[in-house]
């Protein structure tokens, strides 16, 4: 086996990709991951890259070419390339007994903290992939103060009113209010069950949670729910009703936006995977 360091271009992977023999079928997912990390400017040369086998066959890194190929033609980087690989012997193990690193191992932080980073990173980009640590970074740096205030508050956990929706909207409260003591009052008294001391809007969610109209899966309604009930004017509403959680979720994305400095990048454009030629092929979508 060789290694190099070599500089690639989105024309040299496509010139790359046409080795492309014998891999798994690409992951549109990964393939969006590897674009928007490139084109927010995060990559960075590491010991991980391209291989290519004795025949020249590409082996390893369809998905980081596929990703550069779509990239703006003025893009470049150096990436570790290594070639004369043993197909019959490396590629049967490339891949399987890997263990990831979680953004909560990266960043060195823990789990709730990243998850709440996570959640709030995913509002960011729109819902849309590529949530790297280096993304993800900024902003549990600017969610951490009150994340650390509501936790010593409460550090109790329990399901569904500690997950990462319920506690980012009690942060983004926090971040936007001048009551902070009433919002950890309700966030304590939903994972407390104590109902003696909630509100009738408290109730109402915590009912809802009860009846299983609402849980930790419903992401975006749990959510734009809590934003309404950790407002303190909303406190004697009888009902917690959201008809469309698109305009809790733009509110969300500006908060957030105004509090990082230096501002986040655009969102990269989605990748789509389409058949073309009898070919997997990848292409820019809208």
């Amino acid at each position: 086996m060789k290694q190099t360091i070599e500089r690639v271009t989105p024309r040299i992977a496509r010139e790359w990709m046409k080795l492309n023999v014998g891999n798994r079928p690409l992951r549109v997912g990964h393939v969006e991951m590897f674009h928007a990390m490139f084109g927010r400017g995060e990559f960075v040369t590491s010991i991980q890259g391209i291989a290519f086998d004795e025949d020249g066959n590409l082996m390893d890194g369809q998905h980081r070419l596929t990703a550069i190929s779509l990239l703006p033609d003025g893009w470049e980087g150096r990436i570790v390339v290594w070639r004369d690989v043993s197909r019959d012997t490396v590629f049967p193990v490339l891949d399987t007994v890997s263990s990831p690193r979680s953004i909560a191992d990266v960043l060195r932080i823990g789990r709730d903290l990243s998850e709440v980073g996570s959640f709030l990173g995913m509002l960011l980009a729109n819902g849309r992939t590529g949530r790297t640590p280096q993304f993800v970074d900024p902003i549990v740096a600017w969610l951490m103060p009150e994340f650390n205030e509501l936790m010593e508050f409460c550090p109790t956990r329990k399901r569904t009113w500690s997950s990462a929706p319920v506690r980012a909207a009690a942060i983004l409260a926090m971040k936007t209010s001048r009551d902070r003591d009433y919002i950890k009052l309700v966030y304590q008294a939903l994972v407390r069950r104590d109902f003696s001391s909630m509100s009738p809007v408290v109730k109402a969610l915590a009912n809802a949670e009860i009846d299983g109209r609402i849980g930790s899966k419903s992401t975006p309604d749990l959510f734009a729910r809590c934003v309404k009930v950790f407002d303190p004017r909303n406190a004697n509403l009888k009902k917690v009703q959201v008809a469309d959680a698109a305009p809790v979720l733009e509110w969300a994305r500006s908060v957030v936006e105004r509090g990082l400095v230096p501002p986040p990048p655009p969102p990269a454009k989605k990748v789509r995977v389409a058949a073309r030629d009898g070919a997997l092929r990848a292409v820019a979508g809208a």
